[in-house]
């Protein structure tokens, strides 16, 4: 049994949910930065000024202040898993919306997009963060973290090279945002394979202490049974 759990919590494995959350996080990070790759075509197709620009980060970060009290409680109670799956779930669709109110050329939809945007996105590293610390103990956790947080830098510079390419191809501002809604897709399907690979990795530990129990069951029952014959 002891073979069977390796792999799981200690394992090569751990280095695939390390790369599958670094993953989810590039895709958040990429989306995130939108606004500044495309401020000047926003400032033109929406028809608005600095302020209404900025306004779309200060919006972004403003629910982050209060709310990620709460998320952090409720991922405690619901699970590691559930959070990040139904985080990286919701950054995917306010991402979609983002894209509509792009492609409609709605500076209310983006603006309501961004709000609900920054209050799933502004969380997703405390169930990140929890994850991680469930697969790397000791020296190795500030290596792993190392790692996870290049993952979004390189998101934010694929983003300011690749948003505006997009956008000068296609001349649509919902084009590229759709273009980010799709590095979110995919940081969801990472998400859900790292929590299936992590309730696997439950399984096992419950399979595990099941068989010891069962082990050290039998052993006293046999201890017993060899003493009552020798009083016998």
């Amino acid at each position: 049994m002891e073979q069977n759990f390796q792999p799981y919590r200690t394992g090569k494995i751990r280095f695939l949910i390390l790369f599958l959350v670094s993953i989810t996080m590039l895709g958040n990070h990429y989306a995130f930065n939108n606004p500044q790759a495309l401020e000047e075509y926003m400032e033109t197709d929406l028809n608005i000024g600095n302020t209404q620009f900025q306004l779309l980060y200060s919006i972004f970060a403003f629910p982050n202040i209060f709310a990620t009290f709460f998320i952090g409680f409720l991922i405690d109670y619901f699970g590691v898993r559930v959070g990040l799956v139904s985080l990286t779930g919701s950054i995917f669709f306010f991402q979609f919306t983002i894209a509509m109110g792009g492609y409609a050329y709605s500076y209310s939809t983006i603006l309501v997009g961004r709000l609900l945007f920054g209050l799933a996105s502004g969380s997703l590293i405390i169930a990140f963060a929890s994850l991680i610390s469930f697969w790397f103990k000791g020296k190795e956790i500030a290596f792993a973290f190392g790692i996870a947080v290049t993952f979004p830098e390189f998101g934010n510079a694929l983003n300011s090279w690749i948003t505006p390419l997009i956008y000068e191809a296609t001349n649509s501002l919902g084009t590229p945002l759709l273009v980010s809604d799709c590095f979110c897709l995919i940081g969801f399907a990472c998400a859900v394979t790292a929590a299936c690979i992590d309730k696997k990795a439950d399984e096992v530990i419950i399979t595990l202490f099941s068989m010891m129990r069962r082990t050290r069951s039998s052993y006293y029952k046999a201890k017993l049974r060899m003493a009552r014959k020798m009083k016998r």
